[in-house]
């Protein structure tokens, strides 16, 4: 009887210490954090070159074009972050038609970046999503410079 007793003890308690799930907590987390590297809260991540986590992977900026002509877009992308400097070079982004202003959004570490040619901070990603909203901005390409 004791033997059985014992006995029942520890299979219970190896059953027990095995029983448990391994936490799936670490793996659930790479899962959410990729997700939210492609998102933006306006939507339009699909007009991004680049996550949130790489967006800084790049010679000092982010480009985009917009139309010269257009003095109301100008003010709202200014509106959205008032270091974008536009210039009529053509630039990664390609802005070489006529009438075509190339917009250079600065990211440099640590203002912009949590990391030399790491991430975005989240003010930066939020801006970077802010224009991508924008319907006149086709895409924004990281600046590589050759």
């Amino acid at each position: 009887m004791r033997t059985c007793l014992l006995l029942a003890m520890c299979l219970s308690g190896c059953v027990t210490g095995n029983s448990a799930p391994p936490s799936t907590a670490p793996d659930a987390a790479p899962a959410a954090d990729a997700t939210i590297e492609r998102t933006c809260p306006t939507g339009h991540e699909e007009k991004l070159q680049f996550t949130l986590g790489t967006a800084c992977q790049n010679d000092g900026s982010v480009e985009f074009c917009i139309s010269d002509g257009d003095a109301a877009l100008q003010a709202r992308v200014t509106a959205i972050a008032s270091t974008i400097v536009f210039s009529t070079n053509g630039g990664r982004a390609g802005c070489h038609s006529p009438g075509q202003f190339l917009s250079t959004y600065k990211t440099a570490f640590p203002g912009q970046c949590d990391a030399q040619h790491g991430a975005a901070t989240k003010e930066t990603w939020a801006d970077l999503c802010a224009i991508a909203a924008l319907p006149e901005v086709a895409q924004i390409v990281p600046t590589f410079f050759e």
